[in-house]
């Protein structure tokens, strides 16, 4: 499966779904592209570049984890590396992520 058609699909323990988006779309936290412009660029104001830059490189991550679990369709949230859970905007608690194309 490719970058840009994968999709995520989070859900809560109730089965309610929180965000249903390509990966590349996925709702991240300015705090955390923020906090990795200033680890990567040391830019603390990042420009659209900068911003571009990181988005890239944590969807790129997240892919990459995604891929090495091979064929497994269903994560649960506990699962996850901490870090990443920090990247992602959702309102509410997830349960577990739902990796379709």
């Amino acid at each position: 499966m490719k970058i840009n058609k994968m999709k995520v699909r989070i859900e809560d323990n109730q089965g309610k779904v929180l965000v249903d988006q390509k990966l590349l779309n996925l709702p991240l936290k300015d705090k955390s592209i923020v906090d990795l412009s200033i680890v990567y660029f040391n830019d603390p104001e990042p420009c659209m570049i900068h911003r571009s830059a990181v988005m890239k490189r944590m969807f790129s991550e997240m892919y990459d984890w995604f891929m090495s679990r091979g064929s497994m369709s269903q994560i649960h949230w506990v699962e996850i590396p901490d870090h990443m859970k920090l990247w992602l905007d959702t309102e509410e608690v997830p349960s577990h992520i739902i990796i379709h194309g």
